[in-house]
């Protein structure tokens, strides 16, 4: 599942975000990034808070520019304008905002799949098709948070002696990162499953098949 969410997150990435909006951000990013090492520099040959050794001074001051570029990345509206697709009873809404799936649709999202039904295909199309967007922008402003945070940790444990453990504290949200595209291949496959439903007969009584 995650091979599979890992290659549906980077083909329904362009679709999620604005290009516009994305080169805005990553402009912001550098100029924040570079203001914030060149402050570092600054304090450091003043008062040389990042120690005496050249190479982890430079490290530590990196890593913070670095951090600090990804958080402003992090906080930048990227989203595109919905389109519409985006749409649920009828009411348009945000590429980002769908994140939940109505009761019926949710069985086939578990870690074990179900083939689903005729009559619930066109309800788990739509849901996942949402599902989908919002875990992909999610994905994208998570791991670039994520990334700010590790950096941040990172150059912390060099410069004042913060625990180390706390690298590998800020690495446990990678784990979440994980686990939503996990969640991503399972809605493409829920999506694949109901593709075939519209076609596949479906006898009165009988038991949703499971996948070998």
């Amino acid at each position: 599942m995650f091979r599979l969410g890992w290659r549906v997150f980077r083909e329904r990435l362009p679709t999620v975000r604005d290009a516009c909006k994305v080169r805005r951000a990553r402009w912001i990013a550098l100029g924040v990034a570079l203001l914030v090492g060149a402050v570092g520099v600054w304090r450091q040959t003043a008062t040389g808070w990042a120690g005496s050794g050249v190479v982890g001074s430079t490290v530590a001051i990196v890593l913070l520019a670095v951090a600090a570029g990804l958080a402003a990345a992090a906080c930048c509206p990227t989203a595109s304008e919905p389109g519409p697709a985006a749409t649920i009873n009828g009411r348009q809404i945000r590429p980002d905002a769908q994140m939940w799936v109505r009761k019926t649709v949710g069985p086939y999202l578990r870690r074990r799949p179900l083939e689903v039904l005729p009559e619930h295909a066109e309800a788990v199309r739509n849901d996942v098709e949402l599902l989908a967007r919002g875990l992909t922008r999610q994905l994208a402003r998570w791991a670039t948070a994520v990334g700010a945070l590790l950096c941040f940790v990172t150059a912390m444990v060099a410069v004042t002696g913060f625990p180390g453990y706390a690298i590998a504290w800020a690495g446990l949200y990678g784990v979440v990162l994980v686990e939503r595209v996990v969640e991503l291949g399972r809605s493409e496959r829920a999506r694949r499953s109901a593709a075939g439903a519209v076609h596949a007969p479906h006898r009165a009584g009988s038991a949703p098949p499971l996948h070998d």
